[in-house]
Formats: structure tokens, sequence, C-alpha cells
């Protein structure tokens, strides 16, 4: 169980902070392994290196869904750690959250399908499901956050205000982002794709250049 300082007394129907944590990076675990099994679109003929180039759709979505599942891996410990105590709602938005992860893997192997072989309705509506799911999951999050955030409802009291706000925007940026291509589906599948691995790469490999940002744009001091 993974414990974290002070949260030991503060449980919810004898569910401490730990708990959650354990069982959430066991679904998140699962998840992003499960992401392995859409790859190979069973194609016949042709050389190895021609049927693998023929799979390159499959390797994108896998990438991407894998780089989603691991952003969120990373922030929900970051909540985690600010957490004093927990309650029923928080409780509840964490599954919520859970929901959206596991169900990952299922659009992450429809677009590669669709991308690699379907025609372009259903490859707008596969990554109209991709990215949709990718929005789901950005408002679950951000929800789980503004619970525990919002008036400092469940936050330790040694974790400072700005570190707060900071969270606070930086998880609300991300909603209408995951908007963008939700729309994009609508008009250039493959480059929805792509965009929800651009917003991606941009939240996993800068999140300390963004929190620095997002200070600034705050107003608050490092």
């Amino acid at each position: 169980m993974v414990r974290h300082p002070g949260l030991a007394e503060h449980e919810s129907d004898g569910l401490t902070a730990g708990r959650v944590e354990s069982f959430s990076d066991g679904v998140l675990a699962i998840a992003i392994t499960l992401l392995v099994l859409q790859l190979g679109s069973g194609q016949e003929g042709g050389s190895l290196a021609d049927r693998l180039s023929h799979e390159w759709p499959f390797f994108l979505s896998y990438f991407i869904s894998f780089a989603n599942i691991g952003t969120i891996w990373l922030n929900h410990h970051k909540v985690i750690s600010r957490l004093g105590r927990i309650d029923h709602t928080f409780l509840v938005l964490n599954l919520a959250l859970l929901l959206v992860v596991s169900f990952l893997p299922f659009p992450t192997r429809v677009v590669g399908e669709e991308i690699a072989g379907g025609s372009h309705p259903d490859q707008r509506t596969a990554a109209l499901l991709y990215a949709g799911t990718f929005l789901a999951a950005s408002i679950a999050f951000c929800a789980l956050w503004l619970w525990a955030a919002r008036g400092r409802r469940l936050i330790r009291t040694a974790v400072p205000d700005q570190l707060n706000r900071v969270r606070t925007l930086r998880f609300a940026l991300a909603v209408p982002l995951f908007a963008i291509p939700c729309l994009l589906a609508l008009l250039q599948p493959v480059a929805a794709v792509a965009g929800d691995g651009v917003i991606m790469a941009s939240f996993l490999l800068s999140d300390s250049a963004t929190d620095r940002l997002m200070m600034r744009l705050a107003g608050v001091e490092r």
C-alpha cells in the first residue's frame, strides 16, 4: 500500500488515500498493458517490412494512447500526494476517470483499423470516438482535481495555494485543447489523431515548463 505523510488517519468508509492510489495504479497498469493487444492488423502477403509499413496507424494510436495513460498516471500521483483526506464524491469521480481510461484500448484499436483500411466516413467516426475518449478523460480528471482543490476541500494544509492554482490552470486548459481534435476529426481524421498526439506529447514532456508558464500566468512567484 502506498502511503503519503499525514494521510493514514484520513479515510472515507475505511478507504485510505493510499489504498485508492494503489487500486488506481493497478487499473492504469492493466489498461496501458492492454493497449499492445491492438497491434497487428492481420494483413497477409508481401515481405515483413511491407506488412509492418502498413501497420503505422496501429503504432501511432498505440504510442499516443500509451502517452495518455502515462500522463494520467503521473498527474494522478501528484493529485493524491496533495490530499489531506478523501470523501465519497472523490471516490466516485476517481472511478469515473478509471472508467474512461480502461475503455481507451477499444477506440485505440478501432482508430488503428479504420485508418489502416476503412472508408473516410468510418475513419471520421473512429477518429471522433478516439478524440472523444481523450476529451472525456480530460474532463474526468479536471473534475476530480476541482472537487479536491476547490476551497481546499481535500488538500493538505502544507500545500501552498499557488501550487493548487497552477494545477487548476493546467488541468482546465486540457479540456478545450482536447476538444480541438474532436472538431478536426469531422474533417481530417488522421490529423485529429495526430493532434491528440501533439497535445499528449506537450503535456508529457514539458510538465515542469508548463508549470512555470502557468505560474507566470497566475502571477505566482517561484
